[in-house]
């Protein structure tokens, strides 16, 4: 259920963010071939590049591409003037039509030859059938749209700049385009290689640019980053004249150290260890240090399962501007109380916070206080709030709510029966 219902607030927040929804037709022209030997004939025939999306019956990010990415006009002026285009179904169930099984050998295939193990996956070939590109995972249509022209530019395409690497003469620009093109594919590993390669030939110079650490932000997980001194001493430097990627840098630096603040807390044994914590981050993070340590106390006691700590700090510290709590991290955190919390006052208390969410986030906020009223016994109340989010999304979102407002009426346990 928890799962689910971040799922669903994850979908209201993409669905929010994108235009009107256009009819397929005026999308991406998928074309119905009965293999692939004959999508290359197509592809050669009118000297096109080929996008395969590769989807599963099972895979909501793949239907959300569909309804959401391929219906776009944009979408499909530039696909189809540029590609030949053909889904194809990777899994098989007992409802498969004769069109989607005589893919099954070519889908079987494609899967071992080119290692699909995530969904969607998009790849991209040349018109003679040979990979040059390939993309994994559900985006927003300007991405797409850049994955997409990214494919059709040999600087640009990840399998070309693979095998350029091999050679001589390689720039520091095309290991950025690598690295970028790797996480593209999801391919982690292989992209943060890349970048430490690239790091490795930057000069002291290069490594203090603003282009080179925004570079980096992707790959860097720990304070303990040979990267992360570079982070740091920009962001002290304040003399950015990025606004954005200033903030970008300021962002990660924060969350990296919050990471390791949540680290110390775990080794520590006792509130004076834990005060130590404090005073040894105070003095190294002088900046930073109110905000974060309000952050990864809130964090620690959440990890930690000591609820009402996490309910009595969340509480002293959502209304100081100094903490930076933001409304999504305060919706998610009233969410943790529905799921873990039976007390009423950490409910009524979680249920004050949504009083301060933005008017872009109502539906979100209707869903949360409808589940803290429903777990503080007041289902009439969550009825009426679960109408009101239902009513207010999309039409296409309306039924994962409405199963959610059924569960309600049955009275089912909806929250982790044995917190407090």
């Amino acid at each position: 259920m928890k799962a689910a219902l971040f799922n669903k607030l994850w979908l209201i927040f993409f669905v929010l963010m994108q235009t009107k929804t256009y009819a397929q037709s005026q999308g991406v022209d998928f074309i119905k071939a009965k293999d692939w030997k004959e999508v290359i004939q197509k592809a050669k025939s009118e000297n096109k590049m080929i996008l395969v999306d590769c989807y599963t019956t099972w895979c909501h990010p793949c239907r959300l591409m569909t309804s959401e990415v391929f219906s776009k006009p944009e979408v499909g002026d530039y696909i189809n003037t540029h590609f030949i285009a053909v889904k194809i179904q990777m899994d098989s169930t007992k409802n498969d039509s004769e069109a989607v099984r005589t893919w099954y050998a070519d889908a079987r295939e494609m899967i071992h030859l080119y290692q699909i193990r995530s969904y969607p996956t998009f790849l991209f070939f040349d018109p003679n059938g040979e990979l040059v590109h390939r993309s994994v995972g559900a985006v927003a249509v300007p991405e797409f749209l850049r994955i997409a022209k990214n494919a059709l530019e040999p600087s640009q395409q990840y399998y070309t700049l693979l095998h350029k690497l091999k050679k001589q003469g390689v720039t520091q620009g095309d290991y950025v385009s690598a690295f970028h093109a790797a996480r593209d594919a999801y391919e982690m590993d292989r992209a943060d290689s890349l970048f430490r390669i690239f790091w490795q030939r930057s000069t002291p110079v290069e490594r203090n640019s603003l282009q080179e650490l925004t570079y980096s932000i992707p790959f860097i997980d720990t304070t303990a980053d040979p990267v992360f001194p570079y982070l740091w001493d920009y962001v002290m430097s304040e003399n950015s004249k990025d606004q954005s990627a200033y903030l970008n840098i300021e962002r990660k630096v924060k969350s990296l150290i919050t990471n390791e603040i949540i680290g110390l807390y775990k080794q520590s044994s006792g509130s004076s260890s834990v005060d130590r914590v404090d005073r040894l981050i105070e003095k190294k993070y002088q900046k930073y240090s109110f905000e974060l340590l309000a952050k990864a106390r809130i964090d620690y006691y959440l990890s930690q399962r000591q609820f009402l700590a996490f309910v009595h700090d969340v509480e002293r510290h959502h209304s100081n501007l100094r903490s930076g709590i933001d409304s999504n991290e305060l919706l998610g955190y009233a969410y943790q109380v529905f799921y873990h919390c039976g007390d009423s006052s950490s409910l009524s208390t979680a249920m004050s916070w949504l009083d301060t969410v933005p008017a872009h986030l109502d539906i979100s906020a209707l869903v949360v206080r409808g589940l803290l009223n429903y777990r503080l016994g007041n289902r009439q109340e969550a009825l009426h709030f679960m109408n009101l989010a239902i009513q207010k999304s999309p039409i296409r979102d309306q039924e994962d709510l409405k199963q959610m407002l059924v569960r309600i009426e049955k009275g089912e346990i909806l929250w982790l029966p044995t917190d407090i």
